[in-house]
């Protein structure tokens, strides 16, 4: 299989759920971030609902401590790959923030965790995992485009869920409900953040 980055068709935009009523989530998707927290375990997982249940005081340390916990808005740089066997696209999605000084995930990327959920992880080679983004070419795409209706496929091949756990709504391969997604592009033809 022939994969081949294509840094004049990548560029930066955001990920948003759409309702099973196919409305949009006015912001994209976010990744919970607590201060202080004594590992990493405790931040980076995706959040995807329109409101946000989650900010707050968080318990840490065995509950005996708490931490402020909050979430963070993740615009990605969609690094563009493609694929000359099957003429798809796939996408290395790497946190990118043009305001990187107040983004704690700026530079990290978009996997999976051994259970199927969702979250930003510190990226540890050149490439991240590639993800498809329904059937997209960048080729096409233009700042302040949008496209709906959007399924989200894991670097595993399976298409990415919304997972509601404990009032808390996960993005999972795994398990949950279907759900679409809305990409909407800020800036195009970004051959690296």
């Amino acid at each position: 299989m022939a994969i081949k980055l294509r840094p004049h068709t990548s560029f930066i935009g955001t990920l948003h759920v759409q309702a099973s009523n196919g409305w949009v989530v006015p912001h994209g998707l976010s990744a919970t971030y607590i201060d202080n927290a004594p590992t990493s375990l405790d931040s980076g997982w995706v959040y995807a609902d329109s409101g946000d249940s989650y900010s707050g005081w968080k318990p840490i340390a065995f509950g005996i401590d708490q931490a402020a916990g909050r979430l963070v808005g993740l615009p990605f740089w969609f690094g563009s790959y493609f694929n000359d066997d099957d003429h798809t696209y796939s996408f290395d999605l790497q946190v990118y923030d043009a305001r990187k000084h107040v983004n704690p995930f700026q530079g990290y990327c978009l996997n999976v965790s051994r259970n199927g959920y969702v979250g930003v992880y510190s990226k540890g080679d050149e490439r991240g995992p590639l993800w498809g983004v329904g059937d997209i070419d960048p080729s096409y795409l233009a700042e302040g485009h949008e496209r709906k209706d959007l399924t989200l496929t894991s670097p595993e091949g399976r298409k990415v869920r919304r997972l509601m756990e404990e009032r808390f709504p996960y993005l999972n391969d795994i398990s949950g409900d279907d759900c679409k997604f809305t990409l909407r592009v800020e800036k195009v033809g970004v051959p690296r953040p």
